[in-house]
């Protein structure tokens, strides 16, 4: 199975070393966001330590995740907020299931319900999660998004010509 179900709920345990793992108990989170139809995958991984990393494609799919993502502490604030929202980490969460074909599998070791590893998954209305889901989402794509706008603004500028 993909070790992808913990990606989305590595936002909700906070990922500074020192504050992270206190406020959820969370020591890793992935979460894999999928569509069978299409076969677009992207894996969203928090590791023990409150890095961050994401991958796509079959990479993502096969549970990898090589690429750093550069979070602030307010990017964790968000993410932990929505995890908190999407009600994930708490004891009486129980997925709930669309049609699909868009899905997430989430894991998460440690946690509210004081297990040491939870896997769930959820399929998506349509294209569509709930909007708790959808704003965690969002959160974590505008981060990847600014570390690829990151790396395009350092590369040097060309002398514009006219022609």
């Amino acid at each position: 199975m993909l070790l992808f179900c913990g990606v989305v709920l590595l936002t909700s345990c906070r990922s500074t070393p020192d504050s992270s793992a206190v406020a959820t108990r969370c020591s890793g989170v992935s979460i894999l966001d999928g569509n069978l139809e299409s076969r677009r995958y992207t894996l969203y991984i928090r590791n023990s330590d409150g890095s961050w990393f994401h991958g796509g494609g079959l990479a993502a799919f096969n549970g990898q995740a090589f690429q750093p993502m550069s979070v602030t502490n307010e990017d964790r604030q968000a993410i932990a907020s929505a995890m908190d929202k999407a009600g994930w980490l708490g004891k009486g969460f129980e997925p709930t299931a669309g049609p699909g074909p868009r899905f997430l599998e989430i894991s998460y070791s440690g946690g509210r319900r004081g297990t040491a590893k939870t896997r769930f998954r959820l399929d998506a209305v349509g294209e569509a999660f709930d909007p708790e889901v959808e704003e965690l989402l969002e959160i974590l794509e505008a981060v990847v998004k600014r570390g690829y706008d990151e790396v395009l603004d350092a590369l040097p500028k060309g002398r514009r010509t006219d022609s």
